[in-house]
């Protein structure tokens, strides 16, 4: 599978993602950026509305930008929710001192991190190789 930052696609369809930022005004460029690549995108502050959110839609990607405590437990929430499937890649924007917790993370169910700060054109970088 390849995807494309240009036109948010992969595997013939359009990327659908979540991104769950409890900072709005990054939440806000995030999801914008990618919105104006193609990308259908949800956001959301907090792992309450992600929770609702998931419960109602089906996207392919959750891209998590919380302090690591919350991006693990929210990671583990989504993984006993995927009922059918693998469920979406899962993908934390994390600090560089978060080194020795990302075991934790990855057995709850983050897939990729993300160095902060991540510039939305190194985001949609990371994307386009990761989809």
């Amino acid at each position: 599978m390849s995807a494309s930052a240009v036109d948010g696609c992969y595997a013939g369809m359009v990327a659908r993602i979540l991104v769950v930022d409890s900072f709005d005004p990054t939440r806000a460029v995030t999801a914008d950026a990618l919105r104006q690549n193609g990308f259908t995108v949800h956001d959301v502050a907090d792992d309450d509305e992600a929770a609702f959110l998931l419960a109602r839609e089906v996207v392919d990607l959750v891209l998590l930008d919380l302090p690591l405590e919350d991006t693990i437990e929210v990671a583990a929430a989504i993984r006993r929710g995927t009922t059918a499937g693998p469920g979406p890649k899962i993908f934390a924007l994390v600090d560089r001192a978060a080194t020795a917790q990302r075991g934790r993370a990855r057995r709850a169910g983050v897939e990729f991190f993300l160095l902060r700060p991540c510039p939305p054109a190194a985001l949609l970088e990371h994307l386009s190789r990761m989809l």
